[in-house]
């Protein structure tokens, strides 16, 4: 991919789904006008008083958060139809839009240029661009704002992971299987293939360029390209090393639990509620109190009780125990006089946090009341908050994502 430096996609990985019983639905495709028989959901709406919210994600520059009973609410950047909306309809979507109606979607999980969901039944859908491949491999569709099925996942998927022109997913059996654009050969299939050297995978993350698995032993395993900045963990720097088979990350302290991939970096939640990171270390990625790149794990300095990470081209954010969210890296689209946090930051301003999503230069967060808080740059919309927000919004404010809903 292109966006080497700067233009990576934010990545990590997610909870634990549930694999729910088996329905069948028949979606009509609209882009592309053909229909498909899919084992898919089927959901009815409830009352806006009545949605949770079970999983939110964000690309560079668009969220969305799958809703129980149905479907998801989307916003920010829709130029490919990544939003759900159709591009006739809008190409930047400025407040929540329920997409994806008739779906029950556990996951969700968001790419630049498309985003998936993963499906009760462990089926996976996808939406937004097709341009590599990443929703079906022929190129009758060129983007589409209604969920396409993900054909040749050889079983019930588990767990999912979109970045750059590619997704990957974890199959029942702790396999992974990656489709779109990520291998290092350009003229590779781009239908679901096992990626080799990963077995028991538990959680997954990708970017543009790179993937990592964390295994039931507690051990990472990456693979991908470019790795200028050491970020396959290995210890060795340079395209030369990239690779499409997985392979251990060396030198990680303690079991992960986690792992978040941002713009050529890696970091991992470890076992005691430390974290670890590696690859590319100006603006502050590692958080390690300096600006080198590291090829081998290095600890977070002034943070513990980590539960969760999320990562993007720019910075990193930690949910803690006590609800709270630190974060650190490259602040250069905030009013804030620093440009480039190396050590953690607490977030003022947000609590009772349960789950963070990091896009390109922003950040939104989920609370324990269900409530959504986004702060940051908003050049695309992508903090919700609605026709004539400002450009760049300081401290979290609240999204009024039920508006969207019955």
């Amino acid at each position: 991919m292109a966006w080497h430096t700067l233009m990576l996609p934010r990545l990590r990985y997610h909870r634990a789904p549930r694999i729910g019983p088996r329905w069948a639905w028949t979606l009509l495709l609209v882009a592309g006008c053909e229909t498909a028989d899919e084992p898919a959901p089927r959901c009815e709406a409830g009352r806006a008083a009545d949605a949770t919210l079970v999983s939110l994600d964000a690309g560079n520059h668009h969220v969305c958060a799958a809703v129980s009973p149905c479907g998801a609410v989307c916003w920010g950047d829709n130029a490919f139809e990544q939003a759900g909306v159709t591009i006739e309809d809008a190409l930047s979507v400025a407040s929540p839009r329920w997409v994806a109606q008739h779906f029950e979607f556990q996951e969700i999980d968001l790419a630049p240029r498309h985003s998936c969901g993963l499906a009760h039944n462990g089926t996976v859908w996808c939406w937004g661009s097709n341009e590599h491949n990443e929703l079906k491999s022929n190129y009758d569709v060129y983007r589409s704002a209604i969920p396409i099925p993900i054909e040749g996942i050889a079983g019930p998927a588990t767990r999912l992971a979109s970045g750059g022109w590619s997704s990957c997913a974890i199959d029942i059996d702790s396999s992974v299987a990656c489709w779109g654009n990520w291998q290092l050969d350009p003229y590779a299939p781009r239908t679901p293939t096992l990626v080799d050297g990963v077995r028991d995978a538990i959680g997954i993350d990708r970017n543009a360029d790179t993937a990592c698995a964390v295994t039931g032993d507690g051990g990472v395993s990456c693979w991908g390209g470019f790795n200028v900045y050491g970020q396959l963990g290995d210890g060795n720097v340079g395209a030369d090393f990239s690779r499409d088979d997985a392979a251990p990350v060396v030198g990680l302290p303690e079991s992960a639990t986690h792992v978040a991939l941002g713009g050529d970096f890696v970091c991992a939640v470890l076992a005691s509620g430390d974290a670890a990171c590696w690859g590319r270390g100006d603006f502050g990625f590692l958080g390690d109190g300096t600006f080198e790149s590291k090829a081998l794990p290095t600890l977070v300095i002034d943070l513990t009780s980590v539960v969760d990470l999320s990562a993007n081209l720019s910075h990193v954010c930690a949910v803690l125990n006590d609800g709270g969210v630190a974060c650190w890296g490259n602040n250069t689209f905030s009013p804030e006089p620093v440009a480039d946090f190396a050590t953690p930051q607490r977030v003022a301003g947000i609590a009772n946090v349960v789950d963070v999503a990091v896009g390109a230069w922003f950040t939104c967060a989920l609370t324990a009341d269900q409530e959504i808080y986004c702060w940051g740059e908003n050049q695309n919309s992508q903090l919700g908050l609605g026709e004539g927000a400002p450009s760049f919004v300081l401290t979290p404010t609240r999204v009024d994502w039920r508006a969207a809903l019955p």
